[in-house]
């Protein structure tokens, strides 16, 4: 409980780029314990939720979007829809591009989560 996790995704060229973020979050006072999940069995989703402009015209070829990309609409008013959806970072962006014929009016975005695979949890040092 008195534990909080952050996720942080770094793009790197080299071993020794991802060493040196490692290192430099080791100095932080705060921080307890680094993994990197990219070497260890991981689950990584992230969510994102979208707001479209949706008529009477549109919202049933929004609502074939949603139903392929296994989605689901969680508001929807006389004017909008919103659409959930939870997944890779390559399925949050190609429901982001087809959507994108349609007039979007927020996204909200979460970025990476992880956690690791297995009955053995990430524990404090």
């Amino acid at each position: 409980p008195s534990v909080t996790r952050i996720n942080i995704v770094v793009s790197v060229e080299t071993e020794n780029e991802l060493d040196q973020v490692v290192n430099q979050l080791s100095k932080l006072i705060d921080v307890i314990k680094i993994v990197n999940l990219s070497k260890a069995p991981s689950i990584e989703r992230e969510l994102v939720m979208i707001k479209i402009r949706a008529d009477k015209n549109s919202r049933a070829d929004i609502l074939n979007i949603v139903n392929i990309f296994r989605a689901k609409i969680v508001d929807v008013t006389s004017e909008t829809v919103v659409i959930e959806l939870t997944g890779h970072q390559r399925k949050i962006d190609a429901i982001c591009e087809v959507l994108g014929e349609y007039e979007i009016l927020e996204i909200a975005r979460t970025g990476a989560i992880a956690l690791s695979r297995g009955s053995t949890p990430v524990k404090k040092m």
